[in-house]
């Protein structure tokens, strides 16, 4: 060090200076340096960006798979009402747009003619998971299941948002008979 200047390996220049403020057991040591430049400026910028992109990615992975997990929930429940034949409970629960597409009487009939016409539902197997942010709703999320009925199989398609006061809701329901 000299004259109160460091000079690291990097050739980058550091002024520092100390001074000593007050007497006895409240002495306070102030230490000004001048803002890094050059490589080690550059250093410093990435390493604060990185650090900010592993927080949001940890931050993101952790809302997204508990989001997973309660659009499941969701998804579950509406399984165990198609099970039951519990059509009007699915229409009940589910977001207001759902509510838009036509009365409790019509997708109570339609469902139960679809439930006539395939049988009982024996097995659920899920395909896929999607998250999605749409423009007008905000983040979607779609769960895309096989359904094997007694009489043939569908393609199921959930997509399930949260509501305003925080709970996930059946947006769409997309059954598609594929034999």
């Amino acid at each position: 060090m000299r004259n109160g200047t460091s000079e690291p390996e990097s050739g980058v220049r550091e002024n520092c200076t100390a001074s000593t403020q007050g007497a006895g057991r409240d002495t306070n040591l102030g230490v000004t340096c001048r803002k890094p430049t050059g490589i080690c400026a550059a250093y410093k910028r990435l390493n604060i960006t990185i650090l900010a992109f592993l927080v949001s990615v940890t931050f993101t992975a952790c809302t997204s798979a508990e989001d997973r997990a309660e659009a499941k929930v969701v998804a579950d429940k509406i399984h165990a009402h198609l099970i039951s034949s519990e059509f009007a409970a699915i229409y009940d629960e589910s977001a207001p747009r759902f509510k838009t597409v036509g009365s409790k009487h019509e997708f109570v009939s339609q469902m139960t003619s679809f439930h006539e016409r395939v049988g009982l539902l024996n097995r659920i197997t899920e395909i896929a998971y999607e998250s999605q942010v749409d423009s007008s709703i905000g983040k979607t999320h779609v769960l895309l299941f096989k359904l094997e009925y007694e009489h043939g199989t569908a393609t199921e398609r959930l997509t399930i948002v949260r509501s305003p006061a925080g709970d996930m809701q059946l947006w769409k329901l997309d059954l598609q008979p594929v034999d």
